[in-house]
């Protein structure tokens, strides 16, 4: 349902979520200055060592991060953050939408409307919508069209922290997507804009409230992000999708989650790859910057003695150049030990700080489901080695990357169906939102192309398999009709040969055992 009037905002029942997703949102982002003012903010900053830094709960765990330590003010600041989390979240959006995936529909309309809308960047949404996923635990598909800047409607990924759903058994049977469309009274009076969707209606309503309250329903015309709008709902303010289900879909990264298993409306969220990592990423900063403060201490210094020092004259201080080659001598140089030039040198604990970096990186790595080789390490430079011993090395990759299919398949197959009921109804295509949609992802990893060429060329030479098996091997990602063109293709440049049937295409058109290649 729409938010009540003056109803608290967001919805309390969302505020352990909240926390969570600034947290996780601050090592996704990779900036030093959102770690600090989140750790911080556990408790207030000034002194070095606060109470709270003693306390117990969550309080005191924040406190204590290494990130939640104020820097002494006779130290200069040197926190150092290594943006592990947010490649862990792009490698993890790369294992599922690094290739181009298909959606195919039995109704043809659909299948070549479906293509078409793919290839017009529909890929690296799919790709950012991953990466949000990843990192936050979950995230939503929303269909969007606007005749004003294109003839084809897109879909649109929105963050788990911009939504306040509704659950069904788990399952997503509603929601309100908002945001902040203006601010007045410096930033005391808010307009927000409430995107509900429920089966078959989009429904807008812009609200004019507080701060934490989200207030009461004012017209879409009192602010320009909404204003295009009022001249597209009904009195109601809503918009009729055509489609009989929900046009929002929520996909979650992972199930469950435990920490909110006894909490209904979070229950259902997913799982962040930082979950329960956050204080290993903590130690991992901490220990990159121990290593280059060693780095720094390490630098080679000279004490010299006071009689080496050239007089800039009173009040301007004494220095010493490092080049110079003769000095005077004086009553006493060169024969007590204050006349000795001394050089301090540290060294660097190299192995031992590399060590302690690797294990936490792994271990980081293995709590999120991934293999280190996935981020490209070790390995890189070696040999060339097959596809198998690719899947082989990254089983664990693999493994959640098949896990995460399972959940995006039946979600995009909805979500594609909605996309669709947008495109007819916005701009009158000939699709068939309701027919079944069939998605593939690509195989994650594939054999080289003259690997591929070397098998269908020893097929061919023992004779044990048709033309149409042979353009199937070379070409694993095709369709049947690419494949079937092809082979096609390839009899018109042999020169005349019989009629030869194609898959399916016996004399009564239903000879699913047909070679190709009869008759050459």
């Amino acid at each position: 349902m729409l938010p009540e009037n003056d109803a608290p905002w967001p919805p309390p029942a969302l505020k352990p979520a909240l926390d969570k997703f600034e947290a996780w949102d601050a090592w996704w982002a990779g900036d030093p200055d959102m770690l600090r003012a989140h750790y911080e903010a556990a408790s207030g900053a000034g002194a070095v060592n606060r109470p709270s830094q003693y306390a117990g709960g969550l309080v005191g765990k924040l406190a204590r991060f290494w990130w939640g330590r104020p820097t002494p003010d006779s130290e200069p600041e040197a926190k150092l953050h290594v943006p592990l989390a947010g490649d862990t979240a792009q490698a993890y959006a790369d294992l599922l939408f690094g290739e181009a995936i298909t959606a195919t529909s039995e109704h043809k309309g659909s299948t070549d409307r479906l293509t078409e809308l793919l290839d017009d960047g529909m890929h690296s949404r799919l790709l950012e919508g991953a990466e949000t996923v990843a990192a936050l635990g979950g995230g939503y598909l929303r269909p969007m069209w606007d005749d004003r800047i294109g003839d084809k409607p897109w879909l649109d990924a929105v963050s788990p922290d911009m939504a306040v759903p509704e659950w069904i058994g788990g399952r997503l049977a509603g929601v309100n997507f908002w945001r902040i469309v203006r601010r007045e009274q410096r930033g005391q009076i808010i307009y927000r804009h409430i995107e509900r969707h429920e089966p078959g209606w989009i429904i807008h309503r812009l609200y004019r409230g507080e701060r934490d309250k989200i207030g009461r329903p004012v017209p879409l015309e009192e602010s320009d992000a909404t204003a295009a709008l009022a001249g597209h709902v009904n009195s109601a303010g809503a918009i009729e999708t055509g489609y009989k289900l929900l046009s929002a879909v929520y996909v979650p990264r992972n199930r469950p989650t435990p920490m909110w298993r006894k909490l209904p409306m979070l229950r259902p969220m997913g799982r962040s790859l930082f979950a329960g990592a956050e204080p290993l990423l903590d130690a991992l900063d901490e220990t990159y910057a121990a290593w280059m403060r060693d780095v720094r201490l390490a630098k080679g210094r000279v004490f010299v003695p006071e009689n080496m020092l050239d007089n800039y004259g009173p009040g301007q201080g004494a220095g010493w150049d490092p080049d110079r080659q003769f000095y005077a001598t004086v009553p006493g140089m060169l024969g007590g030990k204050d006349d000795r030039l001394t050089v301090v040198q540290f060294s660097i604990r190299v192995d031992e700080h590399r060590d302690t970096a690797r294990e936490l990186v792994n271990t980081i790595m293995r709590r999120a489901g991934l293999n280190g080789a996935t981020l490209g390490e070790p390995g890189d430079g070696g040999p060339a080695i097959t596809a198998k011993e690719v899947s082989a090395r990254e089983r664990r990759s693999m493994l959640s990357r098949e896990r995460g299919i399972r959940y995006w398949k039946p979600e995009l197959r909805h979500a594609f169906g909605a996309l669709l009921a947008a495109d007819k109804r916005a701009f009158r295509t000939n699709v068939d939102p309701h027919a079944p949609i069939n998605v593939e992802f690509p195989d994650s990893v594939s054999e080289d192309l003259e690997t591929l060429a070397g098998t269908a060329d020893l097929l061919n030479r023992a004779d044990s398999a048709s033309t149409w098996t042979r353009v199937e091997v070379l070409h694993p990602d095709w369709t049947e009709t690419q494949v079937r063109e092809e082979v096609a293709a390839i009899q018109r440049e042999r020169g005349p040969v019989l009629d030869a049937p194609f898959p399916g295409d016996g004399e009564d058109g239903d000879d699913p055992d047909a070679d190709p290649d009869a008759g050459e």
